[in-house]
């Protein structure tokens, strides 16, 4: 507690995160989880601006939604996140809480992915195959944790993994998607991008 007092960003996020959930001996409370989740992310730690736009972009704990206050945090987070970057590019593709712009959310794409399988390396994880990449990629669009779903572009690239051979894919075209039962089981199952 001290270290997040004396303004440490991580520590404050921790510690923002222990009242959010009520661990680590703290108690659950939500008024100290956003003051301190609010500080971290006001000092510039990503993890906790990808916390808050993961909350507004949604009917949240902390916050009621607000989709440009989402977007707006989640800018910052892409900044040093990857996924963010991901997230972000739908936020562009669809104008959602501000101004369309396909060639910004394409880039948005493109940096984000490479910037997920830089991680895979630099942590000594597998190399995907390239059947694979679009496969995990349309799960940042079908189940995303911080902006809305975006279908079409999951398909896209759902379709150009089963192209390349991705059974798993197949499967998940062969299924109604869209259903948002069936989209929750899949979603739980789904790898991310450096998942192993």
């Amino acid at each position: 507690m001290k270290g997040a007092e004396a303004g440490y960003a991580n520590l404050q996020y921790d510690l923002g995160n222990n009242y959010f959930s009520g661990s680590e001996g703290f108690p659950r409370d939500w008024n100290k989880a956003r003051f301190w989740l609010q500080k971290a992310a006001t000092s510039g730690y990503p993890q906790a601006q990808l916390t808050l736009a993961v909350d507004y972009s949604s009917p949240g704990a902390l916050y009621p939604r607000d989709r440009v206050k989402a977007r707006a945090w989640l800018t910052r987070a892409a900044r040093m996140l990857s996924r963010a970057r991901i997230e972000l590019s739908i936020y562009y593709r669809r104008g959602v809480a501000g101004p369309a712009d396909g060639k910004k959310a394409e880039s948005l794409v493109a940096a984000g992915l490479a910037g997920e399988l830089a991680f895979r390396r630099k942590v000594g994880k597998p190399a995907l195959a390239p059947s694979e990449i679009p496969y995990r990629l349309a799960r940042h669009f079908i189940c995303p944790y911080a902006a809305p779903v975006d279908l079409g572009t999951g398909r896209r690239f759902l379709e150009q993994a089963a192209r390349r051979g991705n059974s798993r894919a197949k499967g998940a075209l062969a299924q109604n998607f869209t259903d948002p039962e069936v989209r929750a089981r899949l979603c739980r199952d789904w790898p991310s991008l450096t998942d192993k």
